[in-house]
């Protein structure tokens, strides 16, 4: 005969086993299920490559003024980037921290 505190353990035991495994399993599916969309990732890289190309550019003028007009459009053109990279994490801060 079985003893009835050793078959109550193992219930017991296997009862709290399931419940950790089903809590985990709903935690991961809950995560990903919130996770920002990749593309926004996608989107962020594309515009770091844009941000260090525009650093790189030269107007290859030697008129000053042309070089002033073309490094005010680049500075211009950057903070847009760096607006744009600073939404972008609004967006996925949206998604991730509801």
């Amino acid at each position: 005969m079985p003893n009835v505190t050793t078959a109550t353990r193992g219930g017991r035991l296997l009862l709290i086993v399931v419940t950790a495994v089903a809590a985990l399993v709903l935690g991961l599916w809950i995560g990903v299920a919130r996770a920002a969309d990749p593309r926004l990732d996608e989107a962020d890289l594309a515009l770091q490559k844009a941000e260090g190309l525009l650093e790189a550019a030269q107007s290859g003028s030697t008129d000053p003024k042309v070089q002033d007009r073309f490094d005010r459009a680049v500075s211009r053109a950057i903070e847009n980037v760096e607006r744009a990279r600073a939404r972008i994490v609004d967006a996925k801060d949206a998604v991730d921290n509801p």
